[in-house]
């Protein structure tokens, strides 16, 4: 069974350790999705008012991912065997402190104020709904990656800026600043460093399924435009010499229904044909954790042509096929050009994907050291 984590961040600035190792009841909200918890290292008050201060609430950092894969690369920045991986930033206030407003700014540089808190960089993040006592922000890492100023990796230390508002009280996190002419605020400086992969990570489930890149919503490229005794699915109009041409590879979308299925990544088309003579490449990207086992491709001057030579699509019979043991997530297949497809043609992409099953919520979540 995979897990989904929150890891939690050490910090420099007002920590709190906890001690022990002791089991807690989740936080529950309709908003957000229950994840399991572990390593919780420290929290931060949300302090109110100008000085003396009064705490509020507390605030958190933790990293939360769906479940760890130790066969995907590393990625950029070391952590692409952490699938779903989001930074998250959560807000909890006290009785009688209900939060209406919840805004959050990153930036790796010193804040010289406190600034229009509802234009801060990272509002948009917010998951839960308000009025509320938990407001819940997560970042996808490769966003965290491209904070403003110079990005973070990991180790680098980071500011921030988190407020919320309470029934005409603001509360900050962090250290306190009075100037003699401005606002008061608080800010955090803290260093950001990445999630430590589990010593036992347990190897995801998978369901299979089979996907087509396509546009969806282009039914002149369905497969039914042939007739409704054809599967569902459909193929890819494309030109020599343009630029790449992009569409969503569909996974499980049955009866052309986006409802039904799910995108689980792309297809990219490009050629190098020179006077009728090179290869048209199908260039595979999934995405969200989703591998192919398996891939085909093929072309045709027009759907009927590529029906017929297909036997209406049979993914085996489409022209080139692709098999990958270990799965792959990004890989290329190449077809000879045909000049009697003449310039203008149609693709047809198939894959055998294996989609991550999401975790079960649990009802309970460690701490620890």
């Amino acid at each position: 069974m995979k897990q989904a984590k929150w890891l939690l961040l050490m910090a420099v600035g007002i920590l709190v350790m906890l001690p022990g190792c002791k089991q807690m009841n989740p936080v529950v909200n309709p908003d957000v999705r229950v994840a399991v918890v572990d390593l919780t290292i420290g929290t931060w008050p949300i302090m109110a008012n100008s000085a003396p201060q009064t705490q509020i609430g507390t605030a958190t950092f933790y990293w939360e991912y769906d479940h760890f894969d130790p066969s995907l690369p590393p990625g950029p920045n070391g952590n692409g065997q952490f699938v779903d991986l989001k930074f998250g930033v959560k807000y909890e206030t006290y009785s009688g402190y209900p939060i209406s407003y919840a805004h959050l700014n990153i930036s790796t540089v010193q804040p010289t104020g406190k600034g229009s808190p509802g234009l801060y960089n990272f509002n948009s993040y917010l998951q839960t709904s308000l009025p509320s006592y938990t407001a819940i922000f997560l970042i996808p890492e490769t966003t965290l990656m491209a904070v403003p100023d110079s990005g973070w990796d990991c180790g680098d230390y980071l500011w921030f800026l988190c407020e919320v508002s309470s029934g005409g009280i603001s509360g900050m996190v962090g250290d306190f600043h009075n100037p003699e002419q401005g606002a008061w605020w608080n800010d955090l400086y803290t260093q950001i460093t990445n999630p430590a992969p589990p010593d036992n990570p347990e190897p995801p489930e998978y369901r299979e399924e089979t996907a087509w890149g396509y546009n969806i919503a282009d039914q002149s490229h369905w497969f039914w435009a042939l007739g409704r005794t054809y599967k569902w699915g459909g193929v890819m109009p494309y030109t020599l010499g343009r630029s790449p041409a992009t569409f969503d590879l569909w996974a499980g979308a049955g009866q052309n229904d986006p409802s039904k299925g799910k995108i689980v990544g792309t297809v990219t088309i490009t050629d190098n044909v020179t006077g009728g003579v090179g290869q048209v490449f199908v260039h595979y990207v999934l995405t969200d954790g989703c591998l192919a086992s398996e891939a085909h491709a093929g072309a045709d001057k027009d759907l009927a042509s590529l029906s017929k030579k297909s036997n209406k699509f049979a993914p085996g019979k489409l022209g080139v096929n692709g098999y990958y043991s270990p799965w792959d997530d990004d890989f290329t297949l190449a077809l000879d050009y045909n000049p009697d497809w003449t310039n203008s043609f149609v693709v047809a992409a198939h894959a055998i994907v294996e989609i991550p099953v999401p975790t079960a919520p649990t009802s309970q979540q460690t701490t620890g050291e």
